[in-house]
């Protein structure tokens, strides 16, 4: 499966995201790492639409080759998603069997 071009990405411009940081709702922020906030602004640039590990390791490919095994985008996707987590809720990012990542809208709450 091809990874999708730039007529796919979604509407959200992140070209404007200079800072490696994540805000809950409640205003708190959370500190990204460098390969964290990469990977977000790739899955948000293409929001609902899987990308592959391999895409995903070109998105953080500025890392050194040393530092970088098969499984660096797991860990990153686990890190990341906890820091996404709310009030218990699964974090906005779904693993797509044999494809990779997407990110997925959150459903709405019974109290929303």
């Amino acid at each position: 499966m091809a990874e999708p071009g730039p007529e796919h990405a979604c509407e959200i411009d992140c070209r404007g995201l200079v800072r490696r940081e994540l805000f809950r709702p409640d205003g708190s922020m959370v500190n990204l790492t460098a390969g964290e906030f990469n990977i977000l602004v790739a899955l948000a640039s293409y929001m609902t639409r899987p990308l592959s590990r391999d895409f995903l390791l070109d998105v953080i490919s500025n890392r050194d080759p040393r530092e970088i095994s098969e499984h660096t985008v797991d860990n990153l996707i686990v890190r990341l998603r906890r820091k996404m987590q709310l009030d218990g809720a699964a974090a906005p990012i779904a693993t797509v069997r044999g494809v990779g990542y997407a990110l997925v809208p959150l459903q709405p709450t019974a109290s929303s």
